[in-house]
């Protein structure tokens, strides 16, 4: 997908055509993929372990990669929900005059230095001042599905642009809210009909764990 560009558009374009039709939430709900994972998962508890001693939690932050799609375009505050280990905004900060993590673990690579905030806070609950972005890689498919609406709406109304990067499949251990790229469109699309799938990917060479980055904000790709 990522290196046939015809085969990419196809793709994209078949999943917005799915991401067409009127579902209810009560629909979403029930073609939810999670349940898998340990309900005890979701907890601050489960991810400040994962953040003290996994190295993935440690050295992974999907948000890298996009970068480039922010600097240049006069953001001048950017909020990473689930910000983990601080790569991004370690990265971002040097673009980006205020750059504001939010997590309800606190990893201790966390950078600290001017430029950069944290917040350690549940983001299903937590109120979000307004911002120019919110971003996340990775975050919303572990809320559970019934905190998935209200946390949606939140992010929406508190930033001009919205940027998230999504995994599409099972983790095997924490990924509570597993649904398609055009379910995942279809959610964002009741709050505002402008998101649309940004980028689709594979991770790790598997079809099978397909990745959408879904946003409200029409910036150029390469």
């Amino acid at each position: 997908m990522q290196t046939n560009a015809e085969c990419y558009a196809l793709i994209t374009t078949l999943y917005e055509r799915l991401a067409s039709p009127a579902r209810s939430l009560e629909a979403l709900a029930a073609v939810n993929r999670g349940g898998k994972a340990s309900r005890q998962a979701f907890s601050p508890e489960y991810y400040q372990k994962l953040h003290d001693k996994d190295s993935a939690f440690q050295q992974n932050n999907w948000l890298v990669p996009y970068l480039a799609v922010f600097t240049g375009a006069g953001v001048q505050t950017l909020r990473e929900i689930g910000c983990g280990n601080g790569a991004f905004l370690d990265a971002a900060s040097a673009h980006i005059p205020l750059v504001i993590g939010v997590d309800w673990a606190r990893s201790p690579l966390l950078p600290q230095k001017p430029g950069i905030e944290f917040q350690q806070a549940d983001i299903t609950k937590v109120d979000l001042p307004e911002v120019d972005v919110n971003c996340s890689a990775d975050v919303l498919e572990h809320l559970p599905f019934e905190a998935l609406n209200d946390t949606l709406a939140r992010l929406h109304r508190s930033a001009t642009v919205n940027f998230h990067v999504i995994a599409c499949y099972d983790d095997g251990h924490s990924h509570l809210s597993i649904f398609h790229p055009d379910e995942w469109l279809h959610m964002f699309r009741r709050l505002d009909q402008r998101y649309h799938i940004f980028d689709l990917t594979v991770r790790h060479g598997d079809v099978n764990k397909v990745v959408c980055v879904i946003t409200n904000w029409c910036v150029p790709q390469d």
